[in-house]
């Protein structure tokens, strides 16, 4: 299933906060919309099954209940994680592997509607956990419904809390099922889920991040629409190169790999197009919109229903952030006077 992730995040560090006056929210030690985790991880999406493999928006679980699962920025990308980049240094991490909630404008009604089926799902794959509280499948369910409804916590209480539970379905899950990818997968996301609610004690999660991600890479590199390497690719992305894990290299190179496994989900290219403006390369984001705006038509048709109308949301706002960042003329640098 997609961080949203995307997890898209941006790393800002705390001297990044001051020069651009940005300040902690008030409520309750709640990181900043601006500073989202789905980015670096990517955001859970629905019509995947355990293979990877595409299916209706509307799915069925083993235990017989539909997946609903709401994606939106929340979901397709690994946006929001607060880290420690040295002892003194803290940085944030707002990824597409956890998307963030987000940087769009979304109505509040419709936004409401989406709480309510991630709750719902939540609620129902509890419910079969605990009945089922040794089958593989249903432990990673419930994980991957937890990290849904902790997207939309209102305080970082609440966010930690459903992480904890989130993370102990996965390890359970892979402890049963030491090859699952999805075990791994949801793991990872719930780890950053847990992240976003740390400031000294997040960096540690970045490592067990990468490796939930490496692993579930390797079992299965096309699940969640190529969601592993969407992940990596954020994390590499949005992470500080120095005394971190970011590294522009890695970043394009499992970007670029998740536009290759999964090309007309609109989640890949979007992140790559957003990578390639941030690297200052209009030329290549250029190209993959113009070939993102071919497969939009489609990729509609292909993703429909309830369960992707918050992706469609969140897809649908940056498709035209970009695009009317690559519509505006290139801005110079200053010329230095002789």
């Amino acid at each position: 299933m997609a961080l949203a992730t995307p997890i898209s995040g941006v790393f800002l560090g705390w001297l990044g906060e001051q020069k651009n006056g940005l300040t902690r929210p008030k409520n309750e030690g709640e990181t900043p919309k601006a500073f989202g985790i789905k980015a670096a991880l990517g955001r859970s999406f629905t019509g995947v099954n355990e293979r990877g493999q595409s299916g209706k928006a509307r799915l069925t679980h083993s235990f017989g209940n539909p997946l609903l699962l709401p994606r939106a920025s929340l979901r397709c990308r690994m946006r929001h994680l607060v880290f420690l980049l040295t002892l003194t240094i803290p940085f944030s991490i707002c990824t597409n592997l956890f998307a963030q909630k987000s940087q769009n404008s979304t109505d509040s009604s419709v936004e409401a509607n989406f709480a309510g089926s991630a709750q719902k799902t939540f609620l129902d794959a509890q419910t079969h956990y605990k009945h089922n509280p040794t089958n593989a499948e249903v432990a990673w369910r419930f994980a991957q419904a937890t990290f849904d409804w902790a997207e939309y916590a209102t305080n970082s209480a609440q966010r930690a809390e459903l992480a904890e539970k989130g993370i102990a379905a996965s390890r359970k899950a892979v402890a049963g099922a030491p090859h699952s990818v999805a075990g791994h997968y949801y793991l990872g996301m719930n780890l950053g889920q847990l992240a976003r609610t740390k400031s000294f004690g997040a960096l540690k999660l970045v490592g067990q991040m990468e490796h939930e991600f490496t692993i579930a890479r390797d079992l299965d590199e096309h699940f969640d629409h190529a969601g592993p390497d969407r992940n990596l690719g954020l994390l590499y992305r949005d992470a500080p190169a120095l005394g971190s894990i970011g590294s522009r290299t890695k970043a394009r190179q499992h970007l670029q790999r998740a536009v290759q496994l999964a090309p007309d989900f609109p989640e890949n290219r979007l992140n790559l197009i957003e990578a390639d403006l941030k690297w200052g390369d209009r030329i290549g984001a250029r190209n993959e919109l113009k070939t993102l705006e071919a497969v939009w038509v489609a990729a509609r048709t292909n993703l429909a229903g309830a369960a992707w109308a918050p992706s469609w949301a969140d897809w649908e706002t940056r498709l035209i952030k970009v695009q009317k960042k690559l519509e505006a003329p290139q801005k110079t640098a200053p010329r230095r006077k002789e």
